[in-house]
């Protein structure tokens, strides 16, 4: 099952195939470059793979459920680094800063910077659990809390 997409700044699609922990590439025009599986370092595997980011001439890319990692790839499919978090990452948005937004299961958003570094716990104790993420420019986090109270919250970048 195909989930999250993104593009390059040249034009090429990543898209993760949840099923097999596989990220496909496809050019511009649709046709496949190449796909790769993930690297999962140290943990296992992914249940599935979830948030997907393009920053700084890389792939971010975050598992759900099982994972409390982030794997960061070239767009060739090389791996390149690793970080982890306290808690279970999951969907991630990017504000025009780099700062990169993750949904987490337990209740609450963390905010890195682009290098993975927790700046911030957002929404602490007011989620029950947050399913999604995604941020506007005029400093604005919606995080949604879709299983237990199907609600929208919104909080400021911190």
């Amino acid at each position: 099952m195909l989930r999250e997409t993104v593009t390059d700044n040249v034009g090429n699609i990543y898209i993760t195939d949840v099923h097999n922990n596989d990220i496909v590439k496809l050019n511009s025009s649709g046709e496949l470059i190449m796909t790769w599986k993930m690297k999962q370092v140290n943990q296992g595997s992914f249940f599935y793979t979830s948030g997907l980011e393009f920053m700084d001439n890389k792939i971010i890319v975050s598992g759900v459920n099982s994972s409390d990692y982030v794997e960061i790839y070239d767009t060739d499919g090389n791996f390149l680094n690793q970080w982890s978090f306290p808690y279970s990452a999951g969907y991630m948005s990017q504000d025009e800063f780099g700062n990169l937004y993750f949904a987490c299961f337990n209740n609450k958003v963390i905010k890195t910077d682009k290098n993975g570094k927790i700046l911030a716990f957002i929404g602490n104790d007011k989620l029950q659990r947050c399913e999604s993420v995604n941020v506007n420019s005029s400093g604005l986090v919606f995080a949604s809390d879709e299983y237990q109270s199907s609600q929208i919250h919104v909080f400021t970048k911190n």
